[in-house]
């Protein structure tokens, strides 16, 4: 597993002539160019970049109709995994568990295998506010209309919410 202490992942932006697009996701390790990566395509990143046990997972957004990916990118030489074309938009930065990734959307939340980015299981609960987070095989996400949900991180059942 690599060490991902004292590196440093970093958005690069470009500057439309509207707004401001993240077009870019670059390693620096304390001014150590030889183990810099970066990780560039004609694509809108949309949520900070998180970091897994090897991998760092970013969202994107495909144009202006609210389809987006997940990127899945090696940790140590930013190389794409894998990536995963949910039916809506994602929202929130991903949380990686012992085995899923999980990832919140307009539609819910999504539970996707770390080594293939494979949907496991997708809970409906409209728009996911908060990046889920995950505690003793429990998985919790927070969302538009004000709701706690706690979900089995395995399976993906509603162990109970709170308003």
């Amino acid at each position: 597993m690599p060490s991902v202490t004292r590196r440093q992942f970093v958005l690069g932006a470009t500057v439309g002539s509207t707004v401001e697009q993240q077009h870019s996701l670059g390693l620096s390790s304390d001014g150590d160019t030889t183990n810099s990566w970066s990780f560039e395509d004609d694509i809108e990143f949309t949520t900070v970049p998180s970091v897994g046990s090897d991998l760092v997972y970013v969202a994107s957004r495909q144009g202006y109709n609210y389809r987006s990916e997940l990127y899945a990118l090696d940790a140590d030489t930013g190389s794409e995994r894998w990536r995963f074309s949910p039916e809506q938009y994602i929202r929130t930065p991903a949380t990686e568990g012992s085995e899923l990734v999980y990832v919140g959307g307009l539609s819910g939340l999504y539970a996707l295998d770390t080594e293939r980015g494979e949907e496991q299981w997708h809970f409906e609960i409209g728009r996911v506010r908060s990046g889920p987070t995950v505690a003793n095989g429990v998985v919790f996400a927070g969302t538009d209309d004000g709701k706690l949900y706690a979900l089995d991180a395995g399976s993906g059942d509603e162990q109970w919410n709170f308003e």
